[in-house]
């Protein structure tokens, strides 16, 4: 019996985490972010999702390889994930795009300040076996009920905003309009 129940659980983890760096994984974000609004709309609470793409990794992944690109995703997942409150949620969605869901949000002014401590969060090398990678990230922003008021329209316009963020010339951050 209780190796059936140590089996279900780590099914269970293995369901809601990302194998890679521990984090909860896309369907644990998805939800937790229903969940999310549907408390957010009976308190009239606000809540921010932020999206968080590493800017050229690729270029890791094709000179140093994959093994490379692995450690660093473990490395900015260790980095990043101390700089959401203990209320949020930090998440791997795939590849090098994380996500962060801030529920009970006071302003924007407070979303902002946890975007710039993601973007500080790279301002020093990331150690990687013998490389040091600079890298920089990219943090798009949208605010619910503002600009959404479903899980599939909030990461679609956070994902925009990460995409505007980019264009403005990486290492920034952008809200949704």
């Amino acid at each position: 019996m209780a190796a059936r129940r140590q089996a279900e659980s780590k099914l269970n983890y293995l369901a809601y985490h990302d194998p890679l760096t521990g984090l909860a994984n896309r369907r644990a974000f998805l939800e937790r972010l229903d969940q999310s609004i549907v408390e957010a709309g009976l308190h009239r609470q606000r809540l921010a999702v932020l999206f968080i793409d590493l800017d050229q990794f690729k270029q890791v992944n094709d000179t140093l390889g994959h093994p490379v690109g692995d450690e660093l995703l473990v490395a900015v997942a260790r980095r990043l994930a101390p700089q959401v409150r203990l209320i949020d949620l930090f998440a791997r969605l795939g590849g090098d795009e994380f996500i962060c869901l801030m529920e009970a949000v006071r302003d924007a002014d407070a979303v902002a300040a946890t975007a710039r401590a993601f973007i500080s969060a790279f301002d020093q090398p990331f150690q990687v076996d013998e490389h040091a990678l600079y890298l920089s990230t990219s943090v798009g922003i949208c605010l619910y009920p503002d600009d959404g008021t479903d899980a599939g329209t909030l990461m679609r316009n956070a994902d925009t905003a990460m995409y505007r963020a980019k264009a403005l010339g990486r290492g920034h951050f952008h809200f949704y309009t």
